[in-house]
């Protein structure tokens, strides 16, 4: 007859002092955590929004100032009889249009005497500047001049 052998004795192992494991810290600090962390995420979206909206509008106000001012100088070398330079400052478009000889005898035939520039306003992509003009025989006119960046330089198209 053959006996069973006895079970072995307990080992030495520890019997750990918990059922589950620890865990670092509890779900609200966890949380506070994630929500710290959206709203770091959210607080730099909105600054990178609003950068972008500052930089579009001082952009904006740039190309208007720079409107303004070619429209003043235009007229400028227009009243002061200096026609090359105020040709130089016309769009590439007109200029295809109208020679420098034709331009300088259409505005010698009708000088123009005083000016006045209004600020430029923005339609699309293109700026509008209003001036009244006076020319030399007394009679007055109101023109809006469109002015257009082309190739980095802001020109007039008269």
């Amino acid at each position: 007859m053959v006996t069973a052998a006895p079970p072995p004795p307990p080992g030495p192992g520890v019997r750990p002092p918990f059922v589950a494991p620890p865990t670092d810290g509890s779900r609200h600090r966890r949380w506070i955590g994630v929500a710290t962390g959206v709203g770091a995420l959210v607080a730099c979206v909105t600054a990178v929004v609003v950068g972008i909206g500052v930089l579009i509008s001082a952009g904006e106000d740039e190309y208007r100032n720079q409107a303004t001012q070619v429209v003043a100088e235009y007229l400028g070398d227009l009243a002061g009889g200096h026609y090359v330079d105020a040709y130089a400052l016309v769009c590439s478009e007109d200029q295809s249009g109208e020679s420098l000889p034709d331009f300088q005898s259409r505005n010698q035939a009708q000088p123009l005497s005083g000016y006045r520039v209004h600020p430029a306003r923005l339609v699309g992509a293109e700026a509008r500047v209003t001036a009244d003009l006076t020319y030399a025989d007394g009679h007055t006119d109101t023109v809006v001049y469109p002015v257009v960046l082309e190739n980095g330089e802001v020109e007039v198209c008269p």
